[in-house]
C-alpha cells in the first residue's frame, strides 16, 4: 500500500480525481465500508493500475509445466519443469497494456479508449491454482484504507524523496521489500 501512496503523491491529478469520487460518494450520506468501496470505479482503477506497476511479487511465482510439456511462443518446454511467470514483464508489455510503463488508472474505466488489450495479462495475484488465497482480503483492505486516507488527507512527496534512491532500495526477495518512503499526509482543507 505504501507504493500506492507514493504514486498518489507523484500524480496529483490522480489524487484529486480519486478524492472527488470519494467526496461525491460521502456527500450522498454514504459511509465508507468494505462493502461500499467495492463499487467505486476510480478507486478500483487506481488500485488495479498500482498493482500492475508495483506488484508485491514483481518477478512472479513458480509454476510447473504439464507432464506432457507445453509450447509457449513457439518454444517447447518439457514436462514437469518449474517455470517462472514474471509479473512485471507481462503487466508492462505493450502488447497487453498501451503505454505499459505509465500510470494511467483510466485504462480500467470507460474513459480511455485504448483500455486494457488483454485482461488475462493482469495477474497481480497470480492465476489459476497459483492464485493468492488472500486476494479478496487484500483488495478489501486496500480499498477501504486508501478511501479513508484520501478522504482526509492530501499526500505529497517529502523534501528528502528521491526517485532513483527509492528504486535502488527495492529488493526482490520473493516478496518485494522497498526502502524508506518520504511522503507527508496533509489535512485537506
Amino acid at each position: 500500500m505504501t507504493q500506492i501512496f507514493r504514486i498518489l503523491a507523484k500524480e496529483p491529478r490522480v489524487l484529486k480525481k480519486l478524492q472527488a469520487e470519494i467526496d461525491e460518494f460521502c456527500s450522498e450520506g454514504k459511509e465508507l465500508t468494505v462493502h461500499t468501496t467495492t463499487n467505486l470505479t476510480y478507486l478500483n482503477a487506481v488500485i488495479n493500475e498500482a498493482l500492475r506497476l508495483c506488484n508485491p511479487l514483481p518477478t512472479g511465482v513458480y509454476a510447473g509445466t504439464y507432464p506432457q510439456g507445453v509450447e509457449v511462443a513457439g518454444k517447447f518446454i518439457p514436462g514437469n519443469v518449474q517455470v517462472m511467470v514474471p509479473h512485471m514483464a507481462i503487466m508492462t508489455d505493450e502488447r497487453y497494456f498501451s503505454k505499459g510503463w505509465e500510470f494511467i488508472p483510466e485504462r480500467w474505466t470507460e474513459e480511455w479508449s485504448e483500455g486494457v488489450k488483454e485482461r488475462k495479462a493482469f495477474i497481480p495475484f497470480g492465476y489459476g491454482v497459483h492464485s493468492c488465497v488472500g486476494k479478496q482480503l487484500a483488495l478489501n483492505e486496500m480499498r477501504l484504507t486508501i478511501a479513508m486516507v484520501v478522504k482526509e488527507f492530501d499526500i505529497v512527496l517529502g523534501n528528502s524523496y528521491d526517485e532513483a534512491t527509492w528504486e535502488d532500495e527495492w529488493k526482490d526477495r520473493a516478496v518485494l521489500q522497498i526502502g524508506k518512503l518520504w511522503v507527508h499526509f496533509v489535512n485537506r482543507e
